[in-house]
This record gives structure tokens, sequence and C-alpha cells, in this order.
């Protein structure tokens, strides 16, 4: 996957794993990511997001 996260995504109101490893990534992650209620992973931080190696 290369450029942006699609705002689209958040429309997925039952997305549980939002699995963004390995790939090309740019630009700022939606604030509207916030609104996944239904997201689910035990490792992710205080946020609701989990980062590796952001270059």
């Amino acid at each position: 996957f290369e450029g942006r996260i699609p705002t689209q995504v958040t429309k997925l109101p039952f997305l549980q794993i939002l699995d963004l490893a390995m790939n090309r990534l740019s630009g700022a992650i939606p604030r509207s990511i916030s609104e996944l209620k239904a997201m689910a992973n035990d490792s992710m931080d205080a946020r609701g997001f989990e980062f590796g190696m952001i270059t």
C-alpha cells in the first residue's frame, strides 16, 4: 500500500483490526480514525494506536 490512509476507512463501523504494517504510507493519520469504536487490539497504546518504526 502506498500513499495516504483513505478517509473512507472510517466509514467501516465494525472494523476491528487495521493492519498498516509493511507499507509506504505518507501524510497524516486522519483524525476520524479515532471514531473506529470497534477496534480491538491488546497491543494498542492509550490513544488506540500502536506505532512501530515511523520514517
